[in-house]
């Protein structure tokens, strides 16, 4: 049977009627004695029993009713036999089995709490789809969806226009590295601060900020204390410089920023006093630092 499972249009409150003229078991058209308050067949077509509750019962299919003329009426529908049947015969628009059965498997096709319901592959057969797992997406796999995790190749090596270190789109830390151990009897020599070095792949055209920062302490007389930022080959990049007493504290800060161009590149401290010696103190609480960050052309 044809257009068993398919959307049908219902009215509440359309009232019995009866036939205007006789009809054959064949006949594929019928007029009714008023169409007042009847469903018109849009959106949908409608289902109408005639002869309730007698051997000539018989389900039907309307497509359309304009005024009180029914057309494009399939006969014998919901299981029922086409039967002829006489002028002044009872006709009301009613529900019919296939639609019930519709809703009834789409109401139990679900079996755990949170399932989703689709159509099967015949349109009264609906199918559960079980509720996935914590951190699972919705997938398609082989044109039917599922609970699932979302493949690592998802999206096509050649759709991504591999995100272009040549825009300006600042792209965050390159590099970090701390301290949290002091240094000491740091002298006039100089001497490379452990600990804090980084070292990252710089791309050219694009701008790189550096943030450094250590505490220090002139320890046997007062001198000059010279924090530098260098690049691994003793080039100095920037310096924070501060006169101190003996056993006075500070806290160097670096802020600097550089297009090195491309290739491997590393930003070093570096600590130098005047006189006596410098320590570079530092602990869990009072770390210290290098960041480099990538900030974009």
């Amino acid at each position: 049977m044809v257009d068993e499972y398919i959307r049908k249009e219902f009215l509440g409150g359309a009232p019995a009627r009866t036939l205007a003229s006789s009809i054959t078991n064949v006949a594929t058209s019928l007029t009714l004695s008023s169409g007042t308050s009847w469903p018109t067949g849009t959106p949908a077509k409608f289902v109408a029993v005639i002869d309730r509750g007698t051997a000539n019962e018989e389900k039907v299919l309307i497509t359309t009713r304009s005024g009180t003329s029914c057309t494009g009426v399939q006969r014998g529908y919901d299981g029922t036999a086409a039967a002829a049947h006489n002028a002044g015969a009872t006709i009301e628009h009613c529900v019919d089995g296939y639609t019930l059965n519709q809703l009834s498997a789409m109401a139990n096709a679900p079996t755990s709490q949170y399932d989703l319901v689709m159509r099967g592959v015949t349109a009264n057969a609906w199918a559960r789809i079980g509720v996935g797992s914590n951190g699972q997406a919705l997938v398609v796999s082989g044109g039917v969806p599922g609970f699932g995790q979302v493949p690592t190749a998802g999206i096509a090596d050649g759709a991504v226009t591999a995100a272009k270190l040549t825009d300006a789109i600042p792209r965050g830390s390159m590099g970090y590295a701390s301290k949290v151990s002091s240094q000491t009897g740091v002298t006039t020599a100089g001497a490379d601060v452990t600990s804090l070095s980084v070292t990252f792949t710089a791309v050219a055209g694009r701008s790189y900020r550096v943030s450094a920062m250590q505490r220090v302490t002139q320890q046997t007389s007062a001198g000059i204390v010279t924090m530098r930022l260098h690049n691994g080959a003793g080039t100095q990049l920037a310096a924070w410089q501060q006169t101190l007493q003996a056993a006075e504290v500070a806290t160097s800060i670096i802020l600097a920023c550089f297009s090195p161009g491309a290739g491997s590149t590393t930003y070093k401290l570096n600590l130098i006093t005047s006189a006596g010696t410098v320590d570079a103190n530092a602990s869990s609480t009072a770390p210290g630092f290098i960041l480099v960050e990538d900030i974009g052309t």
